[in-house]
């Protein structure tokens, strides 16, 4: 431990000249008090290959659709532009640090909303309906787990994400009972899935939803 020359008080840490009266010390300095921080880089990188493989997969499938039916749907362009703008928008909060999880989450399902928006705008077959509203949902929360567990976070952190994304499933009740929606098997499979999942979780971890729920609504 330092002492200093002048005052003689001791000085723990590894001061050029004592903190009291200014004058210089001597010894041994001592371990910081206050051990200094590691500096945070910008890491996400198993997101961005996470995030990265899902794009690439959703841009080549709908590229092959778009091949396929010689360029004729619309729908085809609007989705591939959205899924880009998505990716995008999604890597910008990679780069400013802002919570991954929740951006996901809420661009999805902006994006879901936009789609259905512009599908009921253009008028033509409800592809919104048939297949970006219950694929986008399962492609959203499989992404969400996926994430959530390969960085090794507590379900605590996402499952009400997952939860939320149960409930906008059944949304698809609403378009079904209105005869919007004909296609019947994608909607029925996307609310099984999801609600069999949310069960799973709160079963499992009851305790985690709990202390999520808490938070959320400051309870």
């Amino acid at each position: 431990m330092q002492k200093c020359k002048q005052c003689g008080i001791s000085v723990r840490g590894d001061k050029i000249c004592c903190p009291l009266c200014g004058g210089p010390v001597t010894g041994d300095p001592s371990e910081r008090v206050y051990p200094t921080q590691p500096k945070m880089g910008h890491g996400g990188l198993l997101e961005f290959k996470i995030l990265s493989l899902i794009y690439v997969f959703l841009l080549l499938a709908f590229l092959i659709v778009h091949v396929a039916t010689g360029f004729q749907l619309l729908w085809v362009t609007i989705v591939m532009i959205s899924i880009t703008l998505l990716y995008v928008d999604l890597l910008w909060t990679f780069y400013e640090h802002g919570s991954f999880l929740r951006n996901l989450n809420w661009q999805s399902w902006i994006g879901i909303g936009v789609c259905i928006v512009l599908n009921f705008y253009f008028g033509g077959p409800m592809w919104s309906l048939y297949w970006v509203y219950p694929f986008g949902l399962l492609a959203q929360s499989a992404a969400t787990m996926l994430i959530g567990f390969c960085q090794g976070r507590s379900v605590e952190e996402f499952v009400l994400f997952i939860l939320v994304s149960t409930g906008l499933s059944f949304g698809q009740l609403y378009f079904i009972l209105n005869g919007y929606n004909r296609i019947l098997l994608p909607a029925v499979c996307s609310m099984a899935v999801l609600l069999v999942l949310s069960m799973v979780l709160v079963i499992f971890w009851h305790r985690e939803v709990r202390r999520a729920s808490e938070k959320m609504f400051h309870m």
